[in-house]
């Protein structure tokens, strides 16, 4: 049984240092929601050549799983898009207590209520705690900004999201339909993921050119006596080259995807072994330590409302366990 726990502490390990990859992505080309689809694609992509090649390029399929793939990839792709946006608005800390506690607590309820998972006065007083971790953080975030209603919202969708996902996962995993192996529906959820993104992808750029168009036609002459405005990142590109541009925005896109794909491996495996509250709590205590440390190497420098939030949830992660 150790072995399971030390493969949760390796996942651990692998989801904190994926925040580094986000942050440096979006710093890069910002947080739109098209920018945020070519993310998911590039990462996708790159997820299925790698889990193909782990498995042997062998893929099974059956219905059960395809089906819970796809609720996946919609959870997902609503997740990182509102992620990345109250990463750019609030900080890397910030984004963790919303991301990683909706990511324990719901699948946590879920094995209470679905799964019969027994309550006890530790697993009680633990939600407290994290109740009111998350109060601390009413007032700054980690990068001195106040928190607003938009911060908020952005943090109620990312918590319920990234909870949801793990859900789905415990789901697939403890039911007894015919479904297909761990790496398997793995790249079912990423071959999801890439669909969606693409197809989220063309529906954006049809809008956008309409957009274009009707603008044009309404403010042409306006348009055409105004000097261009060079945003950052275009001038960044200029600089440096667009081909080497892309290219560093790809290897990150591929650095998330080698962490992100074999964290999520070893956490679908170790729900056949280890009961779901158990798993997720060691992931999130463990993760809100090592991205707000992670969070120092972007500069952010975590205020003592942080410091006592993060030390709360790490407390009531342990008495879940307990």
């Amino acid at each position: 049984m150790i072995k399971y726990y030390l493969l949760v502490v390796l996942a651990t390990l692998l989801y904190s240092v994926q925040f580094v990859f986000t942050k440096m992505y979006q710093k890069r080309e910002g947080d739109t929601s098209f920018v945020m689809m070519v993310f998911t694609a590039v990462v996708s992509t790159a997820s299925l050549i790698y889990l193909t090649i782990l498995n042997g390029f062998k893929i099974e399929i059956q219905l059960f799983s395809v089906i819970i793939s796809v609720v996946v990839a919609l959870s997902t792709q609503i997740n990182r898009v509102f992620s990345v946006k109250l990463m750019a608005r609030g900080s890397i800390a910030l984004f963790s207590i919303f991301n990683m506690l909706g990511g324990m607590l719901v699948p946590f309820f879920y094995g209470v209520i679905a799964l019969g998972d027994q309550m006890s006065v530790f697993k009680i007083l633990a939600v407290v705690l994290i109740v009111v971790s998350i109060y601390f953080l009413i007032g700054k975030t980690g990068s001195g900004k106040a928190i607003s209603v938009i911060i908020i919202v952005f943090g109620i969708i990312t918590f319920f999201t990234n909870g949801f996902t793990g859900m789905l996962f415990s789901m697939h995993q403890k039911s007894g339909y015919v479904k297909v192996d761990e790496v398997s529906f793995n790249i079912l959820c990423n071959a999801s993921l890439l669909l969606s993104s693409l197809i989220a992808m063309g529906v954006m750029a049809v809008n956008k050119r309409v957009k274009a168009k009707t603008a044009a036609t309404t403010y042409g002459n306006a348009r055409e006596n105004s000097a261009p405005i060079e945003s950052p990142i275009a001038n960044e590109k200029r600089k440096n080259g667009a081909f080497i541009y892309a290219l560093i925005s790809v290897l990150i896109c591929v650095g998330y995807a080698a962490v992100h794909a074999t964290a999520d491996l070893i956490q679908t495996f170790c729900y056949n072994y280890l009961d779901v509250s158990v798993e997720t709590t060691i992931i999130t205590g463990g993760c809100l330590v090592f991205s707000t440390l992670s969070g120092m190497l972007f500069g952010e420098k975590p205020t003592l409302k942080i410091i006592i939030s993060v030390a709360l949830a790490a407390v009531g992660t342990v008495f879940i366990v307990l």
